[in-house]
């Protein structure tokens, strides 16, 4: 977050949610990525807590968000190689 520069990164798949004490600082970088040009993926989900993929045996939401990213990351993933 603090790097002197955020340009010519990786591609990144950021993913935020509602209810996440790291909310703001991800969304900061998400900025920071974006301002720069780097590819980025930007998934929030708003009615979702921090850390849905440890929580996908109690809430379907979580693991139905889980899947989408899976999902997301496969196809990010295939279309790079």
């Amino acid at each position: 977050m603090n790097a002197a520069s955020h340009a010519d990164l990786p591609p990144a798949l950021l993913v935020t949610c509602g209810f996440d004490m790291l909310r703001d600082v991800g969304h900061a970088y998400a900025r920071k990525l974006a301002a720069t040009g780097n590819d980025l993926t930007d998934v929030h989900h708003p009615d979702l807590p921090h850390g849905i993929v440890e929580m996908t045996m109690h809430s379907q939401a979580c693991l139905e968000a889980t899947g989408s990213i899976a999902t997301l990351l496969g196809e990010r993933l295939a279309a790079r190689s």
